[in-house]
């Protein structure tokens, strides 16, 4: 894959894209670490997409990584939101949220994945936030070393998000933007 990769502002028409990138991911990095029948029949609907896209807070942004026409990857990024165990003291005002970063396998280890985290980063800090959180699944231990060289640091918090009968237990990780 000599292609040269491009990263931009989410469009509508990347809709379904994003939502194949996020499925195909999931399926691809989570492998061997959540149920395969879970995996098999989970799915990203576009439309989460479309209304993502079209409602998004001024301060988020949505880059996807393109390659010829297909959308190989995504960054989102946008103001801290609540996790669904959230027992703190809510979302802080100057804290950024990397919500999701998805690559597609065949496109791993050739710095897209680096460029699209320094997208988002860009984006947070465009935005006017000054440090950012991330939520990663506690036994996902490639993204874990990968946000560690982005240099984010687990900060002690973490939740479980239930996704069904399907219990997801992540930590959360912080950096300055």
């Amino acid at each position: 894959m000599d292609t040269t990769v491009e990263i931009r502002p989410a469009t509508l028409a990347d809709a379904a894209g994003l939502a194949s990138v996020r499925t195909r991911s999931w399926r691809e990095a989570y492998d061997g670490l959540l149920d395969p029948d879970f995996l098999a029949g989970w799915t990203d609907d576009p439309a989460n997409w479309v209304a993502w896209l079209t409602r998004p807070d001024p301060r988020s942004a949505r880059l996807v990584a393109v390659a010829d026409t297909s959308v190989v990857g995504f960054v989102a990024v946008g103001p801290e939101l609540p996790g669904p165990d959230w027992h703190g003291s809510g979302p802080q005002p100057g804290r950024g949220h990397l919500y999701a970063l998805y690559l597609l396998a065949a496109w791993w280890d050739r710095g897209i994945g680096h460029r699209l985290h320094a997208a988002g980063m860009g984006a947070l800090a465009d935005a006017g936030f000054t440090e950012a959180v991330l939520w990663v699944l506690e036994t996902n231990e490639r993204a874990i070393s990968f946000y560690r060289r982005e240099g984010w640091r687990f900060d002690g918090v973490s939740q479980v998000d239930q996704r069904g009968s399907v219990s997801l237990p992540e930590k959360r990780m912080a950096r300055v933007v």
